[in-house]
């Protein structure tokens, strides 16, 4: 998943967009969006999106939406915070202005099985695995097994 985008300043916790979605499987990177051009009032702008392992990733404006060239990267025109930003505390921005945010996986590939004191640990397994069959292989003693109450296998909500 997209982590938050960073603040717009050291100051303010306020991020220069809102959410970041993804219409294609991500891998785990660090994103930076480069706003090249801005108006006064933050109102319009264009900017670049580059990723650490993707590379340049294409290049869009503030009123439109806007999907990468790999679909890692999806940006709605109502997201963009920077306009709002002007209006409450009066900011002022220049180009080049950097966002940054990060792509994680919230998986792990050793998952322990522990319950102190009726404790329930619930583990995501597996993510972005794409349409086809899929197969987990969950190797454990026995206790450890007797202890798991059930699996759960939901639908991807991010593609």
């Amino acid at each position: 998943m997209h982590g938050r985008p960073s603040r717009l300043n050291k100051d303010l916790v306020w991020p220069g967009i809102m959410q970041v979605g993804a219409s294609a499987p991500l891998v785990e990177e660090t994103w930076t969006v480069v706003i090249t051009n801005i108006t006064e009032d933050a109102e319009s702008f264009s900017y670049e999106v580059f990723g650490s392992i993707t590379g340049y990733d294409g290049a869009g404006s503030s009123d439109q939406d806007f999907t990468s060239s790999s679909q890692r990267v999806v940006l709605r025109a109502q997201d963009w915070m920077l306009a709002e930003a002007r209006k409450a505390f009066d900011m002022s921005f220049s180009a080049p202005l950097e966002i940054f945010w990060r792509a994680r996986y919230l998986c792990d590939d050793t998952v322990e099985v522990a319950s102190a004191h009726g404790t329930k640990y619930i583990r995501t397994l597996a993510t972005g695995l794409g349409a086809g069959p899929h197969f987990i292989r969950l190797t454990m003693g026995a206790d450890n097994l007797a202890a798991i109450d059930y699996f759960l296998i939901t639908r991807s909500r991010a593609f």
